[in-house]
């Protein structure tokens, strides 16, 4: 099965704190799964990615904008990726970035 690192977890279960609902069921299943709140996963420790997949299920589910929460939590990866791990720094225009990526 596909792995996803728990920073990603983490950061769609945050994205919910508007929707105190839909943030408690997430938190409720990613503990279920893995045994740990949301907050505790190790930002860099592989979970499965149905984990993943259920939370923003929950995400669109809770929100107003439904299907857009896929873009939203889209648009936050690359920057949650800077922070954590950084990128080589030879990376500087989006041509470079999709390069790296294949």
């Amino acid at each position: 099965m596909a792995q996803i690192k728990g920073m990603m977890i983490t950061q769609v279960c945050m994205l919910m704190t508007l929707y105190e609902d839909g943030q408690k069921k997430a938190a409720d299943y990613v503990l279920q799964k893995t045994g740990k709140h949301y907050e505790d996963l190790e930002p860099n420790e592989f979970y499965d990615v149905e984990i993943l997949n259920e939370a923003l299920r929950i995400y669109s589910e809770y929100s107003p904008t439904r299907d857009r929460v896929y873009i939203t939590h889209g648009m936050k990866v690359y920057p949650l990726l800077k922070q954590h791990v950084g990128f080589p720094p030879h990376l500087k225009t989006p041509l470079d970035f999709l390069l790296f990526e294949a």
